[in-house]
């Protein structure tokens, strides 16, 4: 019966299943086992060279993907190890701006140490190493202020502290102190 059932063996099996995160299996004396299987929630994909990974919130791959279609509308993430960074940054961004988390369409990992945001309205955000909530925090008051994701910008610099770059189509830019906002 139950007393011989390999326990630790079956749960190791199924746990190298890609879509299972955790599994428990207990055994209720004297003939049933109690299964408990916590699944992979795919959060974004994470592009990586030619392959596609679909990664859950805490940036663990979950499985190789051939097509991107099926998953289009989650998050992408780029650069090498953004998928092992980008649990920090959406609980950063989750508490300084949370309102930018429904905008996100792409997020980029910068030679291993910085961050490019970039919106579904194509704007492209650059964070700082350093203090990028700082930043963050800035631009929400600076889009509150002067509803800058309603114009027609395409960039928004904030790798230089207290300041931004907003650069237009045309490739004008503005500079704005972030400090007086």
């Amino acid at each position: 019966g139950l007393i011989n059932f390999p326990l630790e063996k079956s749960q190791e099996n199924i746990e190298d299943i890609d879509w299972i995160k955790r599994i428990s299996i207990k055994r209720l004396l004297p003939d049933t086992l109690k299964i408990s299987i916590v699944e992979n929630t795919p959060y974004a994909v994470f592009i990586e060279g030619p392959k596609k990974y679909l990664i859950d919130d805490e940036g663990e791959i979950i499985t190789l993907i051939n097509s991107f279609d099926k998953y289009s509308d989650l998050l992408t993430v780029t650069g090498s190890g953004g998928n092992l960074n980008i649990s920090t940054l959406i609980k950063e961004i989750n508490i300084n701006y949370p309102e930018i988390l429904a905008k996100l369409n792409e997020v980029e990992f910068i030679e291993n140490r910085r961050w490019n945001l970039i919106l579904k309205q194509n704007i492209k955000i650059k964070l700082p190493e350093k203090k990028s909530l700082d930043q963050l925090e800035k631009l929400k008051q600076l889009d509150q202020e002067q509803k800058i994701f309603s114009s027609n910008i395409i960039e928004i610099d904030l790798r230089e502290i207290g300041r931004a770059t907003i650069k237009l189509p045309g490739g004008e830019q503005l500079k704005t102190g972030l400090d007086e906002v």
